[in-house]
């Protein structure tokens, strides 16, 4: 399935802006792990720059809020970056999306 994934400035904060947009390009599975086992989703970040700053109002996260699929307890990823802190209209898509975990590692900076 997908991750939830939602930018905050602190573990504790509200989140920013709209949660990550799930992306279709692969359908979801369950991937079950052994334990120890090894399992990624890949996020895509847009700039904040690449929008209205009347429609983004920047901020600076700190953190992803990420809750793991079928998980109801968050965990956070450091992660500082320029977000849009307003909920930008639908027309304008989301600044964040996330594709299906798959199993095994991921590779940064590479999409699926």
């Amino acid at each position: 399935g997908y991750p939830g994934v939602s930018a905050v400035s602190t573990p504790s904060g509200a989140q920013l802006g709209r949660a990550a947009k799930r992306n279709p390009q692969t359908a979801a599975t369950t991937v079950t792990l052994v334990p120890g086992g090894v399992a990624h989703a890949t996020i895509q970040v847009a700039d904040a720059g690449n929008y209205d700053p009347s429609q983004c109002s920047p901020v600076t996260a700190h953190y992803l809020r990420i809750y793991p699929p079928n998980q109801f307890t968050a965990i956070y990823a450091h992660y500082t970056v320029q977000v849009c802190s307003a909920k930008l209209p639908s027309k304008l898509g989301s600044q964040l999306g996330v594709f299906v975990v798959q199993p095994g590692p991921g590779k940064a900076g590479q999409a699926p």
